[in-house]
This record gives structure tokens, sequence and C-alpha cells, in this order.
């Protein structure tokens, strides 16, 4: 986790979705969920942009969470 403002605890986690063969491609219009130590779904992302970038803030820190994407680009899988 990076990210965090100084006394607040708090941080964020920034995910860059890339092409599998190609990691120089960046993807737009991935979502991702967050998700506490039980998989329980905690925030959902706004679509990565142009630049494949999404970010989770006001994280607590030193607290377990889990990333897994709900909806993958258009002509991609999951």
């Amino acid at each position: 986790m990076g990210g965090g403002a100084g006394g607040t605890g708090r941080g964020s986690i920034t995910i860059t979705k890339v092409d599998e063969t190609n990691t120089a491609t960046k993807l737009k219009g991935a979502t991702f969920e967050l998700l506490d130590m039980y998989q329980n779904v905690l925030k959902t992302s706004a679509q990565t942009g142009e630049d494949g970038n999404v970010m989770f803030d006001k994280l607590k820190l030193n607290t377990t969470y889990y990333i897994r994407e709900a909806v993958s680009p258009t002509g991609y899988n999951l």
C-alpha cells in the first residue's frame, strides 16, 4: 500500500491493468472490487482510464485487503 497523508493512518492502492502478453499496453475499462479478509466487497472501483489505472484511497493501514477484477475491458475475458 502506498500513499497516505501524514498522521491520518490512511493509504491507497493503485491498480494498473495491462495486456497479458504486452505489459506496455495499458487497458481502459476494467473494474475492480476491494475485498476484506473475509472476501466481502468493500468498494467497487470506477473503470480504469486511458492509462490503465484506478485507485482505492482512504484505506486503513495495517489492514489486509484483496483485489478482484469484476469487469474486464472490451475484447478481454476474466
